[in-house]
């Protein structure tokens, strides 16, 4: 049985939901919010561990069923994999490309396919789905061109793995025809929430679902008959397909609306007015804007400096805490590092919940540049590289000086591997020294060459292991690393660190995989190598519980907090209106679907996603709510207001929209701190003149 639970957010579906379990029960989210939901759930259960209980992602229930009945032993090629093997594939056909001649190796054009795959894959399409679409195109187009282009790499890469690997993206194809075997699911209640549309692939897995198991729950943001109901026209979609899917099965489904009784309480008037109201038309106005601030800002830094003055004064003088307060921005590519620059300033850690790559980690650059030593026949430059990276025997002195006389002295190549005898008048009895420091700089590489001279790419890789783990003790190096980083309180860098060694050994497992019974080259094998790890991106937790998470509207799936702060409310920001990146338009994608094949997610589909996620988000806060947007960007050019943000002013008509709000008891300390003292003091003296009053921490300093 199929029982979809709708409702608005003004509902606790985490209560209502944690409320009706009982025995086995299997809570299927995102994978992004899987943390989030054990915390409801330890939190609605009062339990201190879940036991009858289990929250789990897609991924985390088909090992599960895997686990249970078998079929896991597989060679599996995931991103990191696909994109080297792509990378290969691409250089093979690169004759053979039109549109896309000459961008065969740029990582931005293999980014592009990879995603694209991906996603074909999700919707159960592969390469012989792009040639038929090619076929169906204008002869000569340029749309087809590019199909056929996409097309021959694809089905190369496709050759590549046929019999050997299993792509992580046909993951959910492994378990699911096993499904209805598993007595796991047999056993268990299952409940799913947080998704708001389904690819084909996992639409599918959910039918599986609902035919094996005996009570399917399924809970939706959605309501009807409202005003605002293009808000709930992708929830729609997603109800319509499942109950669809359902009566193609011979499950039976009913719908329920969540009960008013769980409604929240004790939330601000003001912010319950704008769960009901942001897209209505028209709208009814609120008089009452307490807990609402809009700011316009002169320009980013302006904002930025405004929305953490905000923070503090949430922190100091409400009695908040950082995890009591969620920070948003939409354009975290020109904002994101501003954000974290300022917020530092105003003393305040902000843990961004984005996933970074790990090519400028000190371990990745070290490794690479071991490599390049020995390829590269020791340039000075990858030796200092590699001594630089802070793995090396040297200490930062040393280093510096031994580059000072490898400058002055032209010392490159295998100049290295001799003693050095240059500069015997001007260094007399110090040469020796220098010279010492080269043989510590260089120990040990004659054994990595040894490395280099083997017959496979697989002998390679054993060889080159043994040396970084076992000669070079790099593992424990890197443990020795995560403690200093600790030491010195940079928890995101030191989970950043724990997570690399195993992306190292992740992408030498893939290359092992994909090319090991090749002959090695070992120009060929760096190339693959970076690739990889170009690809590697590390998605972080927070260093401690009472943290600043920055996050954007997509992702910020952090439950409800007491206030929110959103940064960036500025036109075609919030909400996001580029178009999606990639190698075919909105309009090609659309033409793909009105062709009647769906490869891929339609960015009309995603302006639904981002308009849904903008109602959840800014329905999210309890108590507070501050939004801000920009006059101006970094270069000086004119931002506009975004209609979020209009709308507010049009919901709040008595709220006055504040510009770059300061808290002058804040900026009094930072003025007297080491950081930008000398700006918060001229603002104030600015003020001044302007015949602004001042607060009296500010009159008695400049007294």
């Amino acid at each position: 049985m199929l029982k979809i639970y709708y409702g608005r957010d003004n509902l606790d579906k985490e209560k209502f939901i944690f409320s009706n379990i009982h025995g086995k029960t299997l809570v299927m989210v995102p994978d992004q919010y899987t943390l989030e939901a054990e915390r409801q759930a330890f939190r609605h259960l009062g339990i201190s561990a879940l036991m009858d209980v289990e929250i789990v992602s897609t991924s985390s229930l088909g090992e599960n069923i895997l686990n249970e009945l078998g079929g896991k032993k597989r060679n599996f090629i995931d991103k990191y994999g696909r994109h080297m093997i792509l990378y290969k594939a691409a250089l093979r056909q690169k004759d053979e490309l039109e549109v896309f001649k000459g961008m065969e190796t740029r990582g931005s054009f293999l980014d592009s396919v990879n995603n694209f795959i991906s996603e074909m894959k999700q919707y159960n399409s592969g390469a012989d789905d792009l040639r038929s679409l090619a076929e169906s195109m204008p002869d000569g187009s340029y749309t087809q061109k590019k199909l056929l282009d996409v097309y021959k790499i694809f089905a190369d890469y496709e050759r590549q793995i046929e019999g050997k690997y299993t792509d992580s993206e046909d993951y959910i194809d492994l378990y699911l025809s096993k499904i209805p075997e598993s007595e796991e699911i047999k056993n268990s209640q299952i409940w799913i929430y947080g998704y708001d549309s389904f690819a084909p692939k996992a639409l599918a897995m959910v039918g599986q679902l609902m035919a094996t198991a005996n009570d399917v729950n399924l809970v939706l943001t959605w309501d009807e008959g409202k005003s605002d109901s293009e808000i709930f026209e992708l929830t729609s979609i997603v109800m319509h397909n499942v109950e669809a899917l359902a009566d193609s099965l011979g499950v039976g489904h009913i719908r329920y609306e969540i009960p008013s009784c769980f409604e929240l309480k004790d939330k601000n008037p003001s912010l319950v007015h704008i769960e009901k109201e942001l897209y209505t038309m028209p709208s009814a106005k609120c008089m009452d804007d307490s807990g609402i601030t809009l700011v316009e800002a002169a320009g980013l830094y302006n904002e930025v400096e405004s929305a953490a003055s905000y923070v503090l004064q949430l922190v100091r003088d409400r009695g908040l805490r950082y995890k009591d307060i969620r920070l948003v921005c939409n354009d975290m590519e020109e904002r994101g590092a501003i954000i974290e620059r300022v917020f530092e300033e105003y003393g305040i850690e902000v843990f961004s919940d984005t996933k970074r790559d790990i090519l400028a980690n000190p371990i990745v650059q070290y490794v690479t540049s071991l490599i390049d030593v020995v390829i590269e026949k020791y340039s000075t430059q990858s030796l200092m590289s590699m001594l630089k990276s802070g793995f090396g025997d040297l200490t930062v002195d040393e280093i510096s000086e031994l580059e000072n006389y490898a400058i002055k002295y032209k010392i490159k190549g295998t100049m290295w591997k001799k003693p050095f005898k240059r500069g015997k008048a001007e260094y007399k009895d110090d040469l020796q020294k220098i010279d010492e420091l080269r043989q510590k700089a260089i120990a040990g590489l004659e054994e990595l060459e040894d490395v280099f001279k083997a017959d496979t790419t697989a002998e390679f890789i054993k060889g080159l292991y043994a040396y970084i783990a076992g000669d070079l003790n790099l593992q424990q190096k890197t443990l020795d690393f995560i403690v200093r980083q600790e030491e010195q309180e940079l928890f995101d860098l030191a989970d950043e660190t724990a997570r690399v060694w195993e992306s190292i050994t992740g992408i030498l497992n893939q290359i092992y995989e994909i090319m090991g019974e090749e002959d090695f080259d070992p120009e060929e094998f760096r190339d693959m190598f970076l690739v990889g790890l170009g690809q590697v991106e590390v998605g972080l937790l927070p260093p401690t519980e009472d943290g600043l998470i920055l996050g954007n509207i997509q992702r910020s799936r952090s439950g409800r907090v007491k206030a929110l702060v959103v940064i960036g409310a500025n036109e075609g920001i919030l909400p996001q209106e580029k178009p999606t990146q990639g190698l075919f338009s909105a309009e090609e994608r659309e033409i793909f679907r009105q062709d009647g094949k769906e490869l891929c997610k339609v960015d009309s589909i995603r302006f639904m996603e981002e308009k849904l996620a903008i109602y959840r988000t800014l329905s999210a806060a309890d108590e507070y709510l501050w939004v801000s947007y920009s006059l101006s960007d970094t270069e000086g050019a004119q931002l506009k207001p975004s209609s979020i943000f209009l709308k507010l002013k049009e919901l709040f008509p008595a709220a006055m929209i504040q510009q770059d709000v300061i808290n002058r008891d804040v900026e009094l300390e930072l003025a007297g701190g080491k950081v930008n003292g000398l700006r918060h003091l001229t603002r104030a003296l600015q003020d001044v003149g302007e015949g602004k009053p001042l607060s009296p921490k500010w009159a008695e300093v400049l007294s």
